[in-house]
C-alpha cells in the first residue's frame, strides 16, 4: 500500500469514527432531554397535587369558620381555632 493510499484510508477511517461518535453523542443528548422532560412533568404533577391539597385545607378551614359563625362563635375565637385572620373570618359573613 502506498503512503498516500494509507493516509487517505486512515483519514476516511477517522471520519467514520468521528461521525459515529457524534451520532452516539446526539442520541445520548436526546435521551437525556427526554428524561429531563419526564422528570419535569413529574415534578409539576407533584407540585399541582400539593397545591390542590393546600387549597382543600384552606377551603376546609373556611367552611369550619363559617359553620362556627352560624353557631354564634366569636370571630376572634374562630380565627384562633382555624388559623384564619379575623379579616378572613369577617369576609365570610359577607357571603
Amino acid at each position: 500500500m502506498t503512503k498516500k493510499k494509507g493516509y487517505v484510508t486512515s483519514v476516511l477511517e477517522y471520519d467514520d469514527v468521528k461521525e459515529s461518535l457524534l451520532c452516539e453523542r446526539e442520541v445520548g443528548r436526546e435521551e437525556g432531554r427526554e428524561e429531563g422532560r419526564e422528570e419535569g412533568r413529574e415534578e409539576g404533577r407533584e407540585e399541582g397535587r400539593e397545591e390542590g391539597r393546600e387549597e382543600g385545607r384552606e377551603e376546609e378551614r373556611r367552611m369550619l369558620a363559617l359553620n362556627m359563625l352560624l353557631k354564634g362563635f366569636d370571630s376572634a375565637l374562630i380565627a384562633e381555632i382555624t388559623s384564619l385572620s379575623e379579616e378572613e373570618v369577617f369576609a365570610l359573613t359577607k357571603r
